[in-house]
């Protein structure tokens, strides 16, 4: 494992932060209320050649909005109680920000979501849907093989009156049935809800 020094991570970090947020060197020399000739001290610092100040830092973080921590790639969420939040449940930084906008701006929905989670039939109905994501995976990874087999066996049943489903038609039809139980859950959990609420 190469080692990467702490200039170096910060640089890669403000480097990536920038080209992110669609600046030029001179753009964010300009931001952070640098000379005009400053290109060549974000140069320097992106190089990790040189470290931007204590004030410059907390200026950057204020910039790119994230924590301290993330600049220096201590985590990899922007704000360490995400990363927190992430490391404990698995959840991806944009799935927690979509949890806490509900939070700010359909507490209801949120009421809803924990409602949903907190049903018994939660988990057996994201097992179902993983077993759909397989089906459908397998289904792709084994078509371009099987279709020339399944035309035959297709054949071959249709002349004995059976009914045969492709890999892909027994995916779509779980994936049907996990979409309808999914719509039946939050038709029951809305439900609840408005009578809650009223």
């Amino acid at each position: 494992m190469d080692y990467i020094s702490v200039s170096e991570r910060i640089g890669n970090k403000i480097k990536e932060l920038r080209k992110e947020a669609g600046w030029t060197q001179e753009i964010l020399a300009h931001e952070m209320n640098l000379s005009e000739n400053s290109r060549s001290t974000i140069r320097n610092w992106e190089k990790g050649e040189r470290l931007p100040t204590t004030d410059q830092l907390i200026q950057l973080c204020g910039l790119f909005h994230c924590d301290i921590g993330f600049l220096f790639g201590d985590y990899e969420q922007r704000y360490r109680s995400l990363a927190d939040i992430s490391e404990i449940t698995g959840l991806s930084e944009s799935a927690i920000r979509r949890i806490l906008a509900l939070r700010n701006g359909a507490p209801y929905l949120l009421s809803i979501l924990n409602q949903i989670i907190e049903a018994a039939e939660f988990l057996p109905f994201l097992a179902e849907i993983q077993n759909c994501q397989r089906n459908l995976e397998l289904a792709k990874s084994n078509s371009l093989v099987l279709d020339a087999d399944y035309e035959r066996l297709k054949g071959e049943a249709q002349k004995r009156g059976w009914l045969l489903m492709s890999f892909t038609d027994v995916a779509l039809q779980h994936r049907s049935e996990a979409e309808h139980e999914c719509q039946k859950l939050i038709e029951e959990l809305t439900g609840m809800s408005r009578e809650l609420e009223g």
